[in-house]
């Protein structure tokens, strides 16, 4: 199949989410000075009702936020691949008449240096004085991360509070969970053989693959008829055409993923191929 066309155009890939709380959580004064620290700082680490609080009110501190309540060593195992919203949700509220509002809102990265802009909301956005849940968002193109940066246990988030006004502000959180969206990428390879199974096709021939009749993957196989391809964005139901491209030789693998690597993907010279894996 020397050029191939498909006139069916699938569904592409969805983003898939990983949602973690941190493991590291700290009370860090950011600054020259700050009027009060957090107590318990590790209890935001869980959705379980269990506060991390400003150990005392304040009030007239605009420019001179409290301690920053930092949280780290996420433990993001699943994401992978291309990397897209990476979205903060925080629940808590003022337990005073409701001076408090956000100084800096920052993600961090595998460094633990400040990464993305300040997510923070504008000094007419007070918090809440009954609980509440909001959310930071940044996108792929204002925080840059990778898979690996969002896997280290310097990742992570703080949120610096003041008191901008003559009203009193003491903050409680009850926890900061970050979810990160991604689009997960595998490695597919196989060999091509001209019969049956037993004789590889050998070196130089090249291999196509499109997902869901979409784009193109391209790599040549090796000396032993091996082909791999890695970076592939795909999810289980998707569907992957493999073929030799421009040869004398065709043959094509059309496989319904599961979603995971394969290194099984064969292609037969003279024969095409139909594979469900999910």
């Amino acid at each position: 199949i020397g050029s191939f066309s498909e006139a069916r155009q699938w569904q592409l890939a969805v983003d898939a989410t990983e949602a973690q709380f941190g493991a590291n959580s700290t009370s860090v004064c950011g600054d020259a000075s700050c009027p009060t620290t957090w107590s318990n700082p590790s209890n935001v680490q869980a959705d379980d009702g269990s506060y991390a609080a400003a150990t005392a009110k304040f009030k007239n501190q605009a420019g001179n936020p409290m301690d920053r309540i930092k949280t780290q060593d996420m433990g993001f195992t699943a994401v992978s691949g291309t990397i897209g919203d990476i979205v903060v949700e925080l629940q808590g509220n003022d337990t005073q008449p409701g001076g408090c509002n956000d100084y800096d809102a920052r993600l961090l990265n595998d460094t633990g240096t400040e990464v993305g802009p300040d997510k923070s909301r504008g000094t007419g956005t007070h918090w809440g004085t009954t609980e509440e849940i909001w959310s930071y968002t940044w996108t792929s193109a204002e925080h840059g991360l990778t898979a690996t940066q969002i896997q280290d246990a310097d990742f992570g988030f703080y949120i610096d509070v003041e008191a901008d006004a003559n009203v009193f502000c003491q903050p409680r959180l009850d926890y900061i969970k970050v979810t990160v969206n991604y689009t997960p990428t595998v490695t597919l390879g196989g060999t091509v053989y001209t019969n049956e199974g037993t004789t590889n096709i050998g070196i130089n021939k090249t291999v196509d693959l499109r997902v869901n009749g979409a784009g193109t993957y391209t790599d040549e196989t090796d000396t032993n008829g091996v082909w791999s391809i890695s970076n592939v964005v795909l999810v289980s139901g998707d569907v992957a055409t493999i073929y030799l491209d421009d040869e004398t030789e065709e043959g094509t693998t059309v496989m319904v993923s599961d979603g995971t690597a394969k290194s099984d993907i064969d292609l037969y010279v003279g024969r095409v191929v139909v594979r469900h894996d999910t």
